[in-house]
């Protein structure tokens, strides 16, 4: 995890060695902080559920549902194509996607301990990071933002600079 991977495809008709398409980027951020935050109530409701046996059947639900949601929560894959940027928790319960001729700007920033973490509106957009707070700022035509976390913040920009400078 925490590998991005690129594939070019090179024009033959051009003299240069540069790449004309970058085809893909894809990256994939382990949710750690989102993990850690979630095995410190799952950790206290085991524990509760060993020493108070009378209320054990609600509590293994409540670390049946913390489990899920570590799992959910567990990575952040980010993939931009020649036509779309997407992103998804986890194994992909989860997922969202943009056109690329839909994408105004895209910029680097950093989220606050305040932006937090997950899935939820915040002042600048939508937010969508598992851990860290390096994030791309997405500023779509249509006049709404969002929020990608990532712990390779050049390496995204990049991707979709490449496409939003054509």
């Amino acid at each position: 995890m925490g590998k991005a991977s690129r594939r070019h495809r090179r024009d033959d008709s051009s003299s240069g060695s540069r790449p004309t398409v970058l085809t893909d980027y894809r990256h994939v951020q382990a949710g750690t902080m989102l993990i850690a935050l979630f095995s410190i109530p799952f950790a206290i409701c085991m524990a509760s559920a060993i020493t108070h046996p009378n209320l054990r059947g609600f509590q293994i639900g409540i670390c049946v549902a913390l489990a899920v949601l570590m799992l959910l929560f567990s990575s952040l894959t980010t993939a931009v194509t020649d036509t779309t940027l997407s992103w998804n928790f986890g194994y992909g319960f989860i997922r969202k996607h943009i056109d690329i001729r839909e994408i105004e700007s895209a910029e680097m920033t950093r989220s606050t301990w305040i932006d937090g973490w997950g899935i939820h509106y915040t002042r600048r957009g939508w937010i969508y990071n598992v851990s860290g707070f390096d994030a791309i700022l997405v500023k779509q035509k249509n006049g709404k933002s969002i929020l990608i976390g990532t712990n390779n913040p050049v390496g995204l920009w990049e991707a979709l600079q490449l496409r939003l400078d054509r």
